[in-house]
């Protein structure tokens, strides 16, 4: 009964420290690192941040268009998300020019960036995913 108990009082404590650690600060959007605002007012130059909020790992910035820009530490992008299309200003230019080739109609509407390389996915739930050199790796 002692190990049970001892059990669930670590696993609360796990859960509470996880849940402390993903609690949101709403921030001005001027107190983005540069690099971030920057970012945000080149690729977004039609839409304003309503909502900003800091995480222990990083920045959400919530436009007026329901677009939603995820940021690391550094103020660099991770994920944007944008139903209306991603702005071809976040898409490298070698993955642009293969998704005009391959996929004329379709608009992409997510795109997330991590060290091994880029995914994306389409408006017809297509993912599709680039290493670092921006070759096509993956369909799904």
């Amino acid at each position: 009964m002692k190990a049970r108990a001892l059990y669930t009082y670590t696993l609360l404590l796990v859960l509470f420290a996880v849940c402390g650690s993903l609690k949101a600060e709403p921030i001005d959007p001027y107190d983005l690192p540069q690099k971030s605002q920057d970012f945000i007012h080149k690729a977004f130059f039609y839409a304003m941040p309503i909502a900003v909020e800091r995480y222990s790992n990083g920045y959400e910035v919530m436009m007026n268009d329901n677009s939603v820009i995820e940021l690391d530490k550094k103020g660099e992008w991770v994920n944007v998300t944008c139903m209306e299309g991603i702005p071809e200003s976040v898409i490298p230019m070698p993955i642009r020019v293969y998704i005009k080739r391959r996929f004329e109609k379709q608009v992409v509407t997510r795109i997330s960036r991590s060290k091994d390389g880029y995914q994306l996915e389409m408006t017809t739930g297509v993912t599709l995913s680039f290493n670092k050199k921006n070759q096509l790796i993956k369909v799904d």
